[in-house]
């Protein structure tokens, strides 16, 4: 979901329609900084936006409703900005070479961070204390399938060995992720930073799964 268009809105309403909508998903967010997204009110919401309650209900039943569009658009914008370019995950040669492991970055490696950048103040609620836990399920089953498609496109064998990177790639992830999101300060890392540090880690684990962890134990 990209924040500079308006969430679900058909062509046929009108901008003030759209605008109208999108205060109310944005003052529901900045609501969320503050409490639980499960006591948040309507009433309170209305009030903050000074629009009335049937105003809010031509857009949304109930707050379940605002949640559910906000979480289906964000879900639905990763598995078409991450996803869905299968030529952003065509690597031929994988990560390893005749000289040697590759230590550029693949594209899609920096995809998720993008994606980050585009919705940041949204993820940033929804990733925050007051978020609604089943919406980190979802997004990190996505992440899932993402860190996947980016070793497929490295070649890395579908070992055993490979479960636990996968694993411990979406955690890192989504820890980067959060860290970087609510990172205030001028000097936090850019997006080229953390890919630098997903990418040490891929290509160590490119390494490993190259010459086997057991050989690597026995040289050291």
């Amino acid at each position: 979901m990209d924040e500079k268009r308006i969430y679900g809105i058909t062509d046929g309403k009108t901008k003030k329609s759209m605008r109208t909508q999108a205060r109310i998903i944005s003052s529901y967010l900045d609501l969320m900084q503050e409490k639980h997204f499960e006591k948040i009110t309507v009433k309170e919401l209305v009030l903050r936006i000074n629009i009335t309650r049937g105003t809010f209900y031509l857009y949304f039943n109930d707050i379940y409703e605002l949640q559910q569009h906000i979480e289906t658009d964000l879900l639905e914008s990763f598995q078409q900005f991450c996803l869905s370019d299968k030529e952003l995950f065509d690597n031929p040669k994988g990560v390893y070479s005749d000289w040697g492991f590759s230590l550029n970055a693949p594209p899609a490696l920096s995809r998720w961070f993008e994606y980050c950048d585009l919705n940041k103040k949204t993820l940033q609620v929804l990733l925050g204390p007051n978020g609604d836990p089943y919406f980190v399920i979802k997004l990190r089953k996505l992440l899932w399938n993402y860190v996947n498609r980016l070793m497929d496109s490295d070649h890395m064998p579908h070992d055993q060995q490979r479960e636990y990177f996968l694993m411990t790639f979406v955690e890192l992830n989504l820890l980067l992720a959060r860290q970087w999101l609510n990172e205030k300060s001028e000097s936090s890392l850019t997006m080229e930073n953390l890919t630098v540090i997903l990418n040490t880690m891929r290509v160590g684990a490119n390494c490993l799964s190259h010459y086997n962890v057991q050989w690597v134990i026995e040289k050291m």
